[in-house]
Order: C-alpha cells, then structure tokens, then sequence
C-alpha cells in the first residue's frame, strides 16, 4: 500500500520537465510574435482611424466653404489670409476641423487643389477636396499618411508636390498647415512638414 502511494506522489522526471519547457518554449516563439504583430496592427489602424476623422472633418469644412462661395485659403474677415493674420484662418478654418475631428493632434497637414489654379476653370471643385493627409496624433505616435486612396505608414512622397497623379488626372497642389508642433530642430511648419514626409 505504501509503495503504491509513493508512486501516486511522484513527481515529474528531468526529462518530462526538459520536454515541457523546450513545448511551451516552442508555442512561445511562434505565437508571441504573432501576438505582437496583431497588436501593432491594431495601433497603426487605431491611428489610420484618428487620422480618417481628421481628413473627414476637413473635407466637410471645406465643402462648407465652397457652398458659401468662400475661399479656402481665408479668414473670418473673408479676406484672403496671409501670415499678418494667421490666428483670424487658424479661427475660421483650422479650429473647427480639430473640434470637429474630435482626435488629439500633434501634427495635421492636407493638401487640397491649389485654388489660385483652379479658380479660372469650369471645375473648380479640387480646390474644395482633400487629397492628402498626414497626420500625427502625438509626438510619440507614429505618423501616418493619406494618398487619396487610403491610409498608410510609408509616406508617398519625399517632400512637398507641385501636383500629383490622382486617378490618372494630374491635381495641382496647395497645402495647408492645420496644426503643427515645431521644435529646436524643426522651428518653422514647413521644415515640420518636410520632416514628416521624409519620414523622420
């Protein structure tokens, strides 16, 4: 009776150990980086999805804009503004796409038509329509980029476009700064903006 006790109590052999371990050691290596890849994927789509609310508040504001008449590149006065008054445009445009887009942001450029191009055709619609984006949601977010098709992490230009190809129609640019966090290396939104387009 004892003897058949003690082999009911006896506990694992070396080897039953080392074969155990070297398992779950397996089932480690291959689900982890699985398990890592899902969770990547889903904070650059967390992003993408922050990013989309801010090119969708902008194209409402700007489609706003062109019902009214007005310019986009403006200010409150209804003039056409410049950099003497970048806080009336900061008012009348770039505020209310951040209120509406309802996301943190650090950094939000987009490019539309360029209206002074646009302005003496029939059409002049792309000047009212976002076809870029690019977007960073905090400094230590990373920045993502829309092309006029989708969303992206690899940005789809090495700096700032004259024109670009979208749907086989060439579209003349103009870009505009609705926020941007400067620093010591970066002072100026322009310098900013090249920066995140190189990819940095």
């Amino acid at each position: 009776m004892r003897k058949a006790e003690r082999g009911k109590n006896r506990g694992f052999t070396l080897v039953e150990l080392v074969v155990v371990i070297t398992v779950l050691g397996m089932l480690m290596a291959i689900l982890i980086p699985q398990l890592l890849g899902y969770i990547d994927k889903s904070r650059t789509e967390a992003e993408y999805a922050a990013g989309e609310n801010c090119r969708v508040a902008a194209q409402a504001k700007l489609e706003a804009l062109q019902y009214l008449g007005t310019e986009p590149d403006f200010n409150s006065k209804g003039n056409h503004a410049s950099a003497a008054d970048i806080d009336e445009w900061h008012k009348a445009f770039a505020d209310p796409v951040l209120e509406m887009a309802g996301q943190e942001v650090r950094n939000l450029f987009i490019a539309t038509g360029k209206y002074s191009h646009y302005k003496e055709t029939a059409d002049i619609s792309p000047a009212y329509h976002v076809y870029f984006v690019v977007y960073q949601r905090t400094e230590d977010s990373p920045v993502v980029y829309y092309d006029g098709k989708g969303w992206s992490d690899q940005s789809p230009w090495g700096g700032m476009q004259e024109s670009a190809q979208v749907g086989g129609d060439t579209v003349f640019l103009q870009y505009y700064c609705v926020k941007c966090e400067t620093d010591a290396a970066h002072s100026t939104p322009g310098m900013v903006f090249t920066a995140l387009l190189g990819g940095n």
